[in-house]
Formats: C-alpha cells, structure tokens, sequence
C-alpha cells in the first residue's frame, strides 16, 4: 500500500522475479534490453582483452627487434665458429695453438712459430668435434702457415682494414689444455708499425694493448663488432701486443692456398744500426751492412760488408729498421739506387729487388 511517504525511486524499476507466472509486456522488454547489454558488457571485455594481448605481443616483437639492431650478440657466438682451437705433439707435449678460418674448405691460418716440429695436428672450431689436419704451406717471411682441416669447415667473418687508434678490440686464443676460448678487450695503441726480427725481416703490424694473450704471443684479433683484424705476432714486455694485418694476412692465404709462394721484396743483405767509429767520416745515422747473400741482389750490384748505407733513391737512411722497411715497402723487379759510404768514400750501385727466396 502506498502511504504517501516513500520516495519515488529513479533509474529503471526491478524485474520480478522469475519464478512469476507472468510477466507485462513492458517488463519483457526491459529484460531483452538489459540482457543485450550483458552481452555487450561481455564482448567489449573479451574485445578489450584481446587488444591488450594483441599490443604485448607487438610490444614484445618492436623490443626484440630494437634489440637485434642496437644490441650485440656474445663474443662465443658470433665469433667463435671462426677460430679454430688446433693441438698438436712437439717434444713429446701436447701444445695448443689458436687460428682463424679464411675460407670454406677448411682452410685455417695461424701463427707459424708456434707449429714448429708440430705433429699429429687436430683442429676444431666452436661446437665441433676435433679432426685431423695438416700444414699446407708455410709463409717464413709472415711467420704463418695454413692448416686444413679435415672435419667440418669453420665459419669466415669479414676482413676489416686496419683499425684506427684507439678503437676496441678483442684478442681470442685457446687456454693452455684447448678446452675453452679465452677473450681480452684492448684498444689500438698505434698503427703502420714495423715489426723488424732479428734476420732483417720487416713485417707490417699494429699494436694494441689488449692482455692475458700469454708469453707464447698466441691469438686472432676482432673487432669489437666481430670482424677479423690480425693475428698476433709478438707479445713483448712492454705490455704491447704486435699484431699482423688482416689484408696482408688474407693476401697470403689465397696465394698458399693455390699452391703458389709469396712474393716478398728482398736485397740480401744484413746490418745493424752504424755505431760509433763505423764511419770513416764519424757518420752517425745509416745502416752498417754485416753480411751480403752470395748472388743476391746486393751482391750482384757490389754492396760488401762494412759499407754504410746512408740513402736509398735519395732518402736518407737513419737505421738498419728504416733500410729494411723501405725495401720492404718496394715492389719485386723494380731498381733502387743505393747510395753508400766505403771507407769514407761515397759510392753509388743500383740494385734490383728480387723475392726472397725460402729456406
């Protein structure tokens, strides 16, 4: 009963209940529209659902991709498939050596020195199991020889040129028992460097500072994006790692691998830097030679041990290194004037560069 004193209440009125055997017309319609609103109710929260789903997985997708173009992948897999671990008897020891792939046929170049009375070589790359390989061929002058392996070949990377100073690097060789790869970051220290040995050879290098390659002066060098730079060629005292160019290094590897030797300018001649009272004139930059090659280019053209070689097609000659990487720096056929002093009397014989021969 209404009494007068309940307030009219806003909004739509209540269905009845269901178990009524009746229902007014108007009362019908409210309950198909309230359910079609349940019904959108619910397709809007499965459609919204969705669109947050559909949106994390595009999210996902954009991070994943952002980070394969500004991320790095590690050092092991982009670069390890490419260095070849190779261990081999000498002295009655099993030794290790570290290389680098140059090609796909198995083709692997690495240090020379350290292969020295090598036998039973085995040779593996990341992820492979070691097989037999043997020595192809051997560049002295370079100090490297290519190997081949007789199992699955290695990865290549590509050959960067040689690197500004100052940019990183990563230094990679095998531990002492092969079982795993050690990694040392460095930075270019200098570039265009001369690595003079102990017979006049000159090789071209780069230094870098990057440590832990060990006495034994093992290791290919990378890029910190991964590309190959060099091998290792020295690792002195001083802290500084001489390191062999990659394009030179590449050069002699094809020419080995066709069976072919390396040409590389020579005189045939040994000296050492002049010293106090070489020079009749008391001269103190040149090159005092010490022993001529018989037959050999400077031999042919006259040049006798005891002569001072002050200057070569007119540029003066400082030191025995500076001698040795100007010639090193000529082309194989082509004639230097070389001006020298004999027991005080300057002469002048022209020579022509020849290769030099194996040993």
């Amino acid at each position: 009963m209404d009494d007068g004193n309940e307030e009219p209440t806003t909004g739509a009125s209540p269905l009845p209940p269901a178990d009524r055997p009746w229902q007014h017309p108007s009362e019908a319609g409210r309950a198909k529209a309230d359910d079609t609103d349940r019904r959108r109710g619910g397709h809007l929260s499965l459609l919204l659902v969705l669109a947050a789903v559909g949106l994390l997985a595009v999210g996902i997708a954009i991070g994943r991709a952002d980070r394969g173009q500004t991320a790095t992948a590690a050092p092991s897999e982009v670069i390890g498939p490419t260095v070849a671990t190779i261990a081999f008897s000498s002295g009655g020891q099993t030794q290790m050596a570290t290389g680098v792939a140059v090609d796909r046929r198995g083709h692997v170049l690495v240090r020379a020195s350290l292969l020295e009375g090598a036998r039973q070589l085995r040779a593996a790359c990341t992820g492979q199991r070691p097989a037999a390989a043997t020595i192809v061929a051997v560049d002295q002058v370079d100090d490297v020889a290519l190997v081949r392996m007789s199992g699955a070949s290695c990865r290549t990377v590509p050959t960067a040129a040689q690197p500004k100073v100052g940019a990183e690097v990563m230094a990679v060789r095998a531990d002492d028992d092969g079982s795993r790869l050690m990694w040392r970051n460095g930075n270019v220290r200098s570039t265009g460097q001369d690595l003079t040995r102990d017979d006049g050879v000159v090789t071209e290098v780069f230094q870098t500072d990057a440590p832990g390659i060990g006495q034994r002066g093992d290791g290919v060098v990378f890029t910190s994006d991964g590309q190959f730079v060099g091998i290792v060629a020295a690792a002195p005292d001083d802290g500084r790692v001489a390191v062999l160019t990659a394009p030179n290094l590449v050069r002699t590897a094809v020419v080995l691998s066709r069976g072919r030797t390396v040409d590389h300018p020579w005189i045939g001649i040994t000296g050492h830097d002049v010293a106090y009272g070489e020079s009749a004139t008391g001269r103190q930059l040149g090159a005092t030679v010490t022993a001529v090659t018989v037959d050999g280019p400077a031999d042919s053209a006259g040049v006798l041990p005891g002569d001072v070689v002050v200057a070569v097609d007119g540029s003066v000659v400082t030191s025995m290194t500076q001698l040795a990487r100007t010639v090193h720096r000529a082309q194989v056929g082509q004639e230097l004037e070389v001006q020298v002093e004999r027991a005080g009397t300057p002469l002048t014989v022209v020579l022509t560069v020849r290769s030099q021969p194996s040993s």
